[in-house]
This record gives C-alpha cells, structure tokens and sequence, in this order.
C-alpha cells in the first residue's frame, strides 16, 4: 500500500500537539498531487545528508476534532530540535489506518506501539 513513494515538502508550523504528548513532529506542506493512503507509516527522512528514521502521518487527527488531512512527520529517536525549512520523505511501509482514540491517553500508547514496529520495519 502506497510503499516505497518519495517526496519533497516544505516545512509549516503546527499546532505543536505533538509535541505535548512526547512525540514531537515536523508539519508539512502537503505537496501537489499528493497520493499516500491516510494513515501512519514507516519511513526514511533526509535531512542534508542526514537520513533518519520517522514516523509518518497522514490525515485527519480525531482524537483533536481535526477532519482536514495533516502530513506530519516524527522523527525517531532523535532528541535535537531540528528546523529544516524542507525534508525529503521516502515512504517505506504502511502501518495502519488513522483510527478513532477517546483520548490523547489512548494515542500516545498507540504511537509508541506505532513506532516500536517502524523500528523493526527499518532497522
């Protein structure tokens, strides 16, 4: 589903709920065109020439009441506070659907869950 795909997006300011929750993001510009299945998934994240692992994003976030379709990216292990302007994303594998959480509780078990398998997925 949808693997393997690559593109470049400019980076945007978010409302840095990610953050909150421990799982800081990168927000982008969802290019032109733009054909990737809504959901999470596993994924490389170039920066410069710096390659990290990321969780990918793409759609609505319920859990917020947020209906239009976001493209965010979590970058994996990665503890600095990086400002690209730009990324470039090569989507790997599908992880899931985007799903209904009752809480932000329930989402942040369900990432770390997410995560644990892009690990596996990339490594």
């Amino acid at each position: 589903m949808n693997a393997h795909i690559k593109f470049s997006a400019r980076i945007i300011t978010g409302a840095s709920r990610g953050k909150e929750l421990g799982f800081p993001t990168l927000n982008m510009q969802i290019p032109a065109g733009f054909d990737l299945a809504e959901g999470v998934h596993a994924c490389w994240v170039w920066h410069g020439t710096s390659r990290f692992m990321g969780a990918l994003h793409h759609g609505p976030i319920p859990v917020f009441d947020q209906t239009l379709p976001s493209l965010e990216v979590h970058l994996i292990d990665i503890k600095s506070n990086l400002r690209p302007k730009k990324l470039k994303v090569e989507v790997v594998k599908f992880i899931r659907k985007v799903e209904i959480f009752d809480s932000p509780e329930l989402l942040i078990n369900q990432i770390q869950k997410d995560i644990d398998k892009i690990r596996l997925c990339l490594i």
